[in-house]
């Protein structure tokens, strides 16, 4: 009988089923992978330690404080844009026990989620920019829901006292920039200006409070003739309507039981009424002013007859282009008094 022989490349031929088989075919081997990766997920992932069982999705209709801007490592003291920095940094400085008044105030904030603030809360401090000399002012917490003060960064009202003045400003808050959406808020106050409408003056600065650093700030003009000189106006009055007693009710009642009309009762006031109440000339202002948004509301008067339209209609257009609708609460629109025109212009804020 004849042997055949196998040549090499038969004997290849005839191993590489076995060779094929040993290796671990690739859709395998990613399966493997999986499993593992599932494992470590599984082992990794939080879970409630009583019942180990997964967390709970979160509910997007529950509100939930916005967390602040991070703060950044310690920068040179003081910093300022000779030293190379882009801000400045704003020192505060207020005593052990009218600080402890802060916190007192702060604690009652947190227990109702509204801070029913008043003139009563200020407490005296000093603040300074960099190595100018401190000057004096007084200050409280700001903010009406106390999201403004659950975290490090609280939210503060300043007004300087005496002939002293900060960046031109004698009245003017700090809050975390996050509480007006960062950059956005700056933004849509510079295209409120650039269109001719009033608006508050907006900054960031670096905020040392009793030595310990707090990172960047928004700070915001008040509602003073500073405002008004710096946009080439008038001094005039500026009007609101008052909303002491909606944030007072909203405290103590909820959504089901708060009073009815309480969102109709409007009560309007005025920015600096010592100021007023002393001059002749800004008491008729701010009764004439009082008087034509009265009578808007009433009906009585017509839109032409209370309003300068064309910057109302910017200001209107602008809140609708940047998506700020916010600003057009009752209680957030401030207006002010041309005594020229004899009309009332709004002023962008918040």
């Amino acid at each position: 009988m004849q042997v055949q022989k196998t040549s090499q490349s038969d004997h290849r031929k005839l191993q590489a089923p076995r060779e094929r088989w040993r290796r671990p075919p690739v859709l395998l081997t990613l399966l493997l992978l999986a499993f593992v990766a599932g494992v470590l997920v599984a082992r990794l992932w939080p879970s409630s330690p009583a019942t180990g069982e997964l967390p709970a999705p979160l509910d997007s209709t529950t509100s939930t404080p916005v967390p602040p801007t991070p703060t950044p490592k310690l920068t040179p003291t003081p910093t300022s844009p000779e030293l190379g920095d882009a801000l400045e940094t704003l020192y505060i400085d207020i005593a052990p026990d009218d600080f402890a008044r802060i916190e007192a105030k702060r604690d009652e904030a947190l227990a109702l989620w509204i801070l029913l603030a008043s003139d009563t809360d200020f407490v005296p401090a000093t603040i300074h920019v960099g190595h100018d000399a401190p000057m004096p002012v007084k200050l409280r917490l700001k903010g009406d829901w106390a999201d403004h003060l659950v975290y490090d960064k609280w939210s503060f009202r300043i007004e300087t006292r005496g002939e002293h003045y900060l960046y031109g400003m004698s009245v003017f808050s700090i809050h975390d920039p996050s509480m007006r959406t960062y950059l956005n808020e700056w933004l849509f106050q510079q295209a409120m200006r650039e269109e001719g409408v009033l608006s508050v003056g907006y900054r960031f600065v670096r905020v040392a409070l009793n030595g310990d650093y707090k990172g960047i700030y928004a700070l915001e003009e008040g509602f003073s003739k500073e405002l008004l000189e710096s946009q080439q106006r008038r001094e005039s009055v500026i009007i609101r309507y008052a909303e002491d007693l909606l944030w007072t009710a909203r405290a103590f009642y909820d959504d089901q039981t708060l009073p009815p009309g309480i969102e109709r009762f409007y009560v309007i006031d005025e920015f600096g009424t010592g100021k007023i109440a002393r001059s002749p000339a800004l008491s008729a202002q701010r009764d004439a002013a009082v008087g034509l948004l009265r009578g808007f509301w009433n009906g009585e008067l017509s839109a032409p007859e209370v309003f300068d339209l064309e910057t109302m209609g910017t200001f209107l257009a602008l809140s609708d282009l940047w998506s700020a609708p916010h600003g057009l609460i009752w209680h957030n629109l401030r207006y002010y008094y041309n005594p020229v025109t004899a009309h009332l212009e709004p002023i962008s804020f918040d």
